[in-house]
């Protein structure tokens, strides 16, 4: 089956906010995501790759817990963060975000999915 790239871009309107699951007969691979902070404040996230049926763990973090984005009105604008190192998801995992308030994230993360 030939592969397909695909990009998730979506606000995190909560503070635990699923942002893609692998569909059944499919294995993927998330080769980047993008974190922007919408808000004036200073706010903190922690991304998860969560295997199936599992919940939020600290054994399932990608890249360190609670990450620091400045706001909007921060020195230098915006903050942004970049995750680019390439990992494999199973049918049924999860890519997770967790933020501390609801609304203030937005996330841009592309998947490659291959049938299986």
């Amino acid at each position: 089956m030939a592969k397909v790239d695909k990009t998730i871009h979506m606000i995190a309107d909560t503070t635990i906010k699923d942002l893609y699951t692998v569909p059944a007969s499919t294995k993927s691979r998330i080769a980047s995501i993008v974190v922007g902070n919408v808000n004036s404040a200073t706010k903190y996230f922690t991304l998860y790759h969560l295997p199936s049926g599992q919940a939020v763990a600290d054994t399932y973090v990608i890249g360190g817990k609670l990450k620091k984005l400045e706001g909007t009105l921060g020195d230098y604008g915006a903050g942004e963060y970049v995750y680019e190192v390439p990992f494999p998801m199973a049918v049924g995992d999860k890519l997770t975000i967790v933020s501390e308030t609801a609304n203030t994230m937005v996330v841009k993360a592309t998947v490659i999915e291959e049938g299986i």
